[in-house]
């Protein structure tokens, strides 16, 4: 039978029409159901998500899943039954996606407007972003969801934003980041006010819950956060000048209440206890930093017991970002450690606006510092055991900064953008400062003149494996005769760079700033295949600039040259460099200008170039660098500089200026004697002297005993015991003096026999008060010689 032409015609139509629903039918939405005991179509979200198109909808079925999922690009709903099944919370905590520690645990795609409904987010672990991250040029709406105890090392811990992010109900909390805790949005965040959302109990060095870069509402609601009302930014941080007018937030609970007092820290501490004594100790120093109140007319301090604070042995969160108006204060510096587990930057202050009326911000003390390390950083640059930016006015005492790791292009003490900044007795030794454009020691960006004091410094046995590694002093100079930056009683030693880089230039000190180095010791350091090398350089950077040196020793730095100019001529006039009462190592010819740039040297009065004679560590205790007996730069130094008030002691803790006499150097030279350090020194100076009663004092250093209460407060004291022998029978005093000669207290009067004596002194005066600060001195007589 043949078909007539109308019906042949019929059938071509029906061919193409179902042709055309075959072709169509993949563009309408499809939705995939994720159960993990294989009664759905998947049994992982990943996998799902892979097969997934535009539109599509993955429900995910209660369970735990332990992946790191990510959007793709895709406008997908990945959801859990919570908004299927009547709004039921109890799916909410039952579907859980775990990071498992590796990784962020959700990542948007990058185009994509994606819906993250009804989950529990956690255990996300990245150096980067802890559990969520939203790129740029997309839009993710999470809603209802919990996002908790996720972590980061170096940025976001909970959710990092660098898209269009739309928040609903969500409860976000117990996250820790190295800047930002609970959230941090770098592009616009839409928070629905009608289903408020919560953030609380997140920790951040930066901000603890909450950094905007900007809103564009003008309320924003909040169920809970860890503080209704908080004196600065740590919980809550938004620029005031990206908010609408009349802004307004609205907290309906809070977590905690801010606590008005010191607060005390120990490794043996409990976070629920209230800190308000030493009795009542708080484990971590993140949470005494969480619950205190900052007040800038009454300073508050956190006080740090002696032992070691790590994330391992008592759950620490590091870096520690300290916030304006709170010193932390630790009870030793050689005892009260903090150890980043090779895995953290240590201290990283929150950024704050300028206080110019406030003579101190913030201070650090009696710290050690040590195993910090930063793999990557972020973006790029690698902090090490310190990143402090924006911040002025503040002081760090007594701090030891040793056996850090930093890779990458690296900044390994970092300040950025700060001014007046005091630096007192910082010992910085044996780091290892990573490849690329590294920087041990950083001051890049100041605002004003005269932005930091630095005194007591020593910068030794340090290295690096890239050639170009360096302490670098950079800034903006307002004024050709305001010093930037001065360092006193300054030790740069023993500090090497090496590598397969061959640069132009090699250099220990990197000056973009107006430098005066007064009783500098810049000695031994060695850079390994450097065209140039040299023990410091001037940076240029088309701005004039002064480096003037006094009473300072540049000398074996395997190079002729101590001082290098090198870049662009300045376009304010030739650099000035002014050497004064100095040891430089080849003289005048150690300066020197890599391109021929134009420079003006005033050679001053005093200067040699000779062989300072240095002792360098011997049986009698004194430190390396020492000067000898016959050292030509013994008193060679001059008291005559400028605005300048010197320190009263030496870098080795001795009288800095004796008889009316400063030598050349750190260190000042002293005939070997015996000097205690008291407790604010936490230490023991030792200085044998010979002779037949071999006296010598132990612990070295000083070991802590006991506690005495004393208004209310509990107050450690440092004690040594003081030997020697007797070569006869005879009477023994022995008598303990300040270093102005002043009597402190007789410690021991007796009448003894031939043998060896120990004597306890405990750090007490004539009427059993406790020794100010400073070094102090015991003599022996012996029948009243």
């Amino acid at each position: 039978m043949k078909l007539k032409p109308s019906n042949r015609q019929t059938v071509k139509s029906m061919l193409f029409i179902v042709l055309l629903l075959t072709a169509l039918a993949p563009l309408y939405p499809r939705t995939y159901h994720v159960c993990q005991d294989g009664n759905g179509d998947y049994r992982t979200i990943s996998l799902a998500v892979y097969t997934a198109q535009d539109g599509d909808t993955v429900i995910v079925h209660p369970g735990t899943y332990y992946e790191n999922i990510s959007f793709s690009d895709k406008d997908i709903v990945i959801t859990s039954l919570y908004g299927i099944e009547s709004y039921d919370r109890r799916y909410i905590k039952e579907t859980i996606i775990d990071g498992n520690r590796n990784g962020t645990v959700v990542t948007s795609g990058r185009f994509a407007e994606a819906i993250l409904s009804g989950f529990t987010i956690t255990n996300g672990y990245d150096l980067r972003y802890g559990g969520v991250y939203v790129h740029s040029l997309s839009t993710l709406t999470i809603e209802y969801c919990i996002i908790e105890y996720n972590h980061s090392p170096h940025l976001a811990g909970g959710i990092m934003s660098g898209g269009h992010i739309i928040l609903i109900g969500n409860i976000v909390r117990y996250n820790t980041g190295g800047r930002f805790g609970g959230l941090f949005a770098s592009s616009a965040t839409t928070f629905c006010n009608d289903e408020p959302n919560s953030f609380y109990l997140n920790y951040g060095s930066y901000a603890a819950d909450l950094t905007l870069n900007g809103t564009g509402q003008p309320v924003l609601v909040f169920d809970t956060m860890t503080v209704r009302d908080s004196p600065d930014t740590f919980f809550f941080s938004v620029p005031p000048e990206n908010v609408p007018p009349g802004f307004q937030v609205i907290i309906n609970n809070a977590k905690m209440e801010l606590v008005s007092a010191d607060l005390h820290v120990s490794p043996d501490g409990c976070d629920s206890n209230s800190g308000l004594s030493p009795e009542e100790p708080m484990q971590r120093i993140a949470t005494a930093l969480m619950r205190i109140r900052p007040d800038r007319a009454e300073r508050r301090t956190i006080h740090l017991a002696e032992g070691i604070y790590s994330p391992s042995l008592n759950d620490q969160w590091f870096p520690v970002g300290i916030r304006d108006f709170v010193d932390i204060k630790g009870d030793n510096k050689e005892t009260t450690i903090l150890s980043g587990d090779d895995d953290y930057t240590l201290l990283s202050p929150i950024p704050s606006s300028h206080n110019p009326a406030v003579e101190n911000v913030f201070t650090i003390k009696n710290l050690t510092l040590t195993n910090a390390y930063n793999a990557a950083g972020y973006p790029h640059i690698a902090f090490g055991a310190m990143n402090i930016s924006r911040k002025e006015n503040f002081t760090l005492e007594n701090i030891i900064i040793t056996n850090n790791i930093t890779e990458a292009s690296s900044r390994f003490i970092h300040f950025q953008n700060c001014d007046n900044i005091t630096l007192k007795n910082i010992d910085i030794n044996n780091n290892w400062i990573g490849k690329g454009n590294s920087r041990l020691f950083n001051v890049v960006g100041m605002w004003n003149a005269d932005v930091m004091y630095g005194e007591n410094i020593r910068i030794h046995n340090n290295h690096s494996p890239r050639v170009g590694s360096r302490t670098n002093f950079s800034g903006v100079p307002l004024n050709p005769q305001s010093h930037h930056i001065t360092l006193a009683n300054f030790e740069l030693t023993n500090n090497s760079s090496s590598g397969e880089q061959f640069y132009e230039y090699g250099m220990q000190l990197n000056v973009r700033a107006n430098v005066r180095f007064v009783n500098a010791t810049v000695a031994g350091n060695r850079i390994d295949n450097a065209l140039n090398p040299a023990a410091f350089a001037i940076d240029n950077y088309s701005i004039r600039y002064v480096l003037s040196v006094y009473n300072s020793i540049f000398y074996d730095n395997g190079s002729d040259y101590q001082v290098l100019l090198w870049r662009r001529p300045s376009q304010e006039g030739p650099d000035i460099i002014n050497v004064n009462h100095s040891l430089i190592e080849n003289g005048k010819d150690a300066i020197f200008s890599y391109l021929n740039v134009q420079f003006i040297l005033n050679w001053g009065e005093g200067n040699i170039d000779a062989d300072p004679l240095f002792i360098g560590d011997n049986d009698q205790g004194l430190p390396p660098y020492s000067l000898s007996e016959d050292s030509p730069a013994r008193g060679a130094g001059t008291l005559d500089i400028p605005d300048f008030e010197f320190p009263e002691y030496d870098l080795a803790g001795n009288p800095r200026i004796v008889d009316g006499k400063i030598d050349m150097g750190a260190y000042q030279y002293h005939k070997p004697t015996t000097s205690i350090e008291d407790e604010e020194r936490d230490g023991v100076t030792e200085r044998l002297r010979d002779g037949e009663f071999k006296l010598r004092n132990f612990p070295n250093p000083v070991t802590y005993l006991h506690s005495d209460r004393q208004a209310g407060q509990t107050r450690s004291s440092t004690g040594t015991t003081i030997s020697f022998e007797a070569p006869e029978s005879g009477e023994v005093v022995i008598e303990i003096y300040n270093v102005k000669g002043q009597f402190v207290r007789r410690v021991f009067d007796a009448y003894i026999t031939k043998g060896e004596y120990n004597v306890f002194w405990d750090g007490k005066d004539e009427r059993g008060r406790y020794v100010a600060t400073g070094f102090y001195m015991y003599n022996l007589h012996f029948n009243d010689e």
